[in-house]
């Protein structure tokens, strides 16, 4: 498993966000911990090290990039992530699991304002608009790749939902319920 990758932005006034390293690394962390909840339904064996921040940036731009490419051709014999065939090869490892979170969330107060100004604003144009502002929203996605291969195995995203990004319980069900037709899970406790 590589470390996941989280990308969490965060509204604090209006309706316009950014993008928030706290937010991210608690993502991130919240991942992990998922993943490592179903090591053996998903049949990890451990985390590929990382030596620097650098390759881990690296890493994270190839990994978008094959994402794109993924989405725009659905299926893919061949492709090649070379920060990772590195890592994999130097730690013995065949193949990576790669997993990204994504979303945005809002910051107390904010939501409700937004609501309130969408009502005003469709009053004002006689319901001929009325933006509708989004609390929060969460997307998953994941892929194995075969590093003697050079090939992407298997890929699933779990599109953004209006959920909020930073709850364990929202990403639990997020994986089980995008990865439920391919692998079995134990019933939750």
């Amino acid at each position: 498993m590589v470390p996941p990758v989280a990308m969490i932005g965060i509204i604090e006034r209006g309706n316009k966000g950014y993008y928030n390293p706290a937010l991210s690394l608690q993502g991130q962390s919240l991942m992990r911990e998922t993943l490592l909840r179903y090591r053996n339904e998903l049949h990890l064996t451990g985390e590929l090290t990382l030596p620097d921040s650098l390759t881990y940036q690296r890493l994270v731009q190839q990994l978008y990039r094959t994402l794109d490419v993924v989405e725009q051709q659905r299926f893919i014999t061949s492709y090649h992530l070379p920060t990772l065939d590195s890592l994999l090869k130097q730690q013995g490892s065949r193949y990576a699991l790669l997993t990204t979170t994504e979303g945005f969330t809002r910051v107390g107060g904010n939501y409700g304002n937004q609501v309130a100004k969408a009502v005003g604003v469709g009053i004002l144009t006689l319901g001929l608009y009325s933006p509708v502002p989004i609390k929060a929203n969460s997307g998953i996605a994941l892929l194995v790749y075969d590093c003697e291969n050079r090939s992407i195995l298997y890929y699933k995203r779990a599109w953004p939902k209006e959920v909020e990004p930073l709850d364990a319980l929202v990403l639990d069900r997020q994986l089980r319920a995008m990865l439920a037709k391919d692998f079995r899970f134990a019933p939750r406790p």
